[in-house]
């Protein structure tokens, strides 16, 4: 027979479960890096925090960074990368050298024998991995879709 005390009790343990529930699917989902693509920034194993409601609240930026499905050779694979540029950028790498509308962006030693020019399109993001000698990115993909992307890091 329920009790008012039992009745109470079980109807607390359900509000605390459906607000674990809410927390860890839209605010802070646990994910496991996998792979060395995002040396230094991230390890192998390493555990990260994504949020999946945080990229429609507030807008994808340049270097946020996220994780995102991707096709390779018919494979459906989540990666975690950074975003070098966002929609209607206009993108240039060329003889090593990265500008994006114009402006010069240090710090990413890319190969020169790699290159590219294009202007993004409406809901488009070029991506990176940190470590650009073993990640599968943009530069073999081509740009991702924000439907691409699952959600942003928060820690």
């Amino acid at each position: 027979m329920f009790t008012k005390d039992k009745i109470k009790e079980n109807f607390e343990v359900l509000i605390c479960t459906l607000f674990i529930t809410i927390i860890a699917f839209f605010i802070a989902w646990p994910q496991k890096v996998e792979g060395i693509s995002m040396k230094p920034t991230f390890n192998d194993g390493d555990i990260v925090f994504m949020s999946r409601i945080l990229k429609t609240i507030k807008p994808i930026e340049k270097n946020d960074i996220v994780i995102c499905n991707i096709k390779i050779d018919n494979k459906k694979l989540k990666v975690i990368k950074r975003v070098l540029a966002t929609p209607k950028d206009h993108l240039v790498i060329k003889n090593g050298l990265i500008t994006i509308n114009g402006k010069k962006i240090d710090g990413i030693n890319l190969s020169v024998y790699y290159s590219i020019d294009i202007i993004l399109g409406d809901n488009q993001y070029f991506i990176l991995g940190d470590n650009l000698n073993f990640s599968i990115d943009s530069r073999y993909i081509g740009p991702i879709y924000k439907d691409d992307i699952v959600g942003k890091i928060v820690f």
